[in-house]
């Protein structure tokens, strides 16, 4: 029986909130909440994909993978993406989809970026190839993208000749499964501790 608990308990303890999923080069992340993509200069390019999140959990992201804003451009970068645009001299994107996410603001140009909906904040995140973050209050999805235009600045648009994609991995427990591994090891100590009763002759 105590084995039993123990492995529940180990059992629970494995219950993360964990996802792997690809990112290709031409999500659009001012295209976070659409269900239809916006028509952009350029065009070609998807809705962004996106994880459930809970408010309040501490979630750890790695990304890994090559990608490039412009198909035989010779313009190749990780999730990272270039320390300044390669192109042009800011790495500024605006976003004119509607969706209410925060134009790019960074210094960092074609990097992997995320932005939660459903919160107050709308801003635009330099994820990168590793990034942790606590999920804001009322957030309820994070997505993940590249904020892409002419010359890699201005305007979002130009996601047609982007190419390559990066793998995203998120991970951490959620609190409901660090409570009840808890309980599990607590209940499996308490089995341990209990004494058998001598058996009447």
């Amino acid at each position: 029986m105590v084995r039993t608990i123990a492995a529940l308990g180990l059992l629970l303890a494995g219950s993360a909130h964990a996802a792997t999923f690809v990112v290709p080069a031409n999500s659009i992340i001012f295209a976070a909440g659409l269900t239809t993509l916006p028509a952009l200069p350029g065009g070609g390019g998807t809705l962004p994909p996106s994880i459930t999140v809970f408010a309040g959990e501490k979630l750890r992201i790695s990304a890994f993978g090559t990608v490039t804003p412009a198909i035989g451009s010779g313009l190749v970068t990780d999730a990272d993406g270039f320390a300044t645009n390669p192109v042009a001299g800011s790495a500024v994107v605006t976003n004119p989809t509607g969706s209410g996410v925060a134009d790019y603001l960074g210094t960092r140009s074609f990097g992997l970026l995320g932005t939660f909906t459903g919160g107050t904040s709308n801003a635009v995140l330099n994820i990168g190839s590793s990034f942790t973050i606590v999920v804001p209050t009322g957030a309820t999805k994070l997505y993940f993208g590249f904020a892409d235009g002419y010359a890699l600045t201005g305007s979002a648009s130009y996601y047609n000749d982007n190419g390559g994609f990066v793998t995203v991995t998120t991970s951490v427990p959620e609190p409901a499964a660090w409570s009840l591994m808890i309980a599990g090891f607590a209940l499996a100590g308490a089995v341990l501790r209990q004494r058998r009763a001598p058996v009447a002759a």
